[in-house]
């Protein structure tokens, strides 16, 4: 489920309908479970000390937050759209932008009205998912020609994600400053299957900044559950979500 807040500044002269167009900044929260592909899977590292295995179960789903951060311009009556920023947090990690184009259609009170938007976005971003943190103290890998002691390192898969997300929202607007809001839509995925894995070193003790790398597949591998090397991304960001919202406008007429 989503919860959605969405904040802006506002100007408006109060019982004279609606203003042709308006402008908001927004921020929103919501949590949202992502479906994966279960099972377990077999993670290898090696350094200096030889190599170390472990065995890792990945849940049939994992719930997360999402934060939202953006703007919105348009017309109260007709067209409208929305640029924003999403990150996820959680065991499933995102990052992404996204492009909104609605169409608001009003129902006209004496001071206050009630708009429903049909809308569809577009998403593009960086999804990854923690397979394993491992404790690499008093241990070294090899980079750019160099040995390198790292304290911990984590195993990631990560993926280039693709989304469209139609959604319909229904808004209850107070003289045009308020608005309490109800959306509900459902997000696609369009992202290709192929991700790759990336292991990033933290807490390092002799180098001044901390090295993130894609190092060789000689010093790592993970093994899904029949028995292949796992190339596929074991999550899908499909599924259904609804929000709730307040908004506050700042609005325009066109003189």
């Amino acid at each position: 489920m989503i919860f959605i807040v969405c904040f802006s500044v506002s100007q408006q002269t109060f019982g004279q309908g609606l203003a042709e167009k308006y402008f908001k900044v927004q921020f929103a929260y919501n949590t949202f479970s992502v479906a994966t592909n279960e099972g377990p899977y077999n993670v290898t590292y090696r350094n200096d000390k030889g190599t170390h295995t472990s065995l890792y179960n990945i849940a049939t789903n994992y719930s997360t937050n999402q934060y939202n951060i953006g703007i919105g311009f348009g017309k109260f009556k007709g067209l409208n759209h929305t640029v924003n920023f999403e990150l996820m947090t959680g065991k499933i990690q995102k990052g992404q932008f996204g492009y909104t184009v609605g169409y608001n259609i009003a129902f006209e009170g004496k001071k206050n009205d009630f708009l429903i938007r049909p809308a569809l976005g577009f998403l593009f971003g960086n999804t990854s998912i923690v397979f394993e943190q491992i404790n690499n103290k008093d241990r070294f890998i090899p980079l750019y020609g160099e040995m390198y002691e790292a304290k911990s390192a984590e195993i990631l898969q990560t993926h280039t994600n693709y989304l469209t997300r139609p959604s319909v929202t229904f808004t209850y607007l107070f003289k045009q400053i308020l608005g309490i809001s109800f959306e509900m839509g459902y997000n696609i995925d369009l992202s290709g299957s192929t991700s790759k894995y990336q292991v990033i070193f933290k807490e390092f003790d002799d180098a001044d900044t901390p090295l993130i790398n894609n190092i060789s597949e000689d010093n790592y591998s993970v093994i899904n559950s029949q028995g292949e090397l796992s190339k596929d991304k074991i999550y899908n960001l499909s599924g259904f979500y609804w929000s709730v919202g307040l908004s506050f406008y700042k609005s325009f007429d066109y003189d």
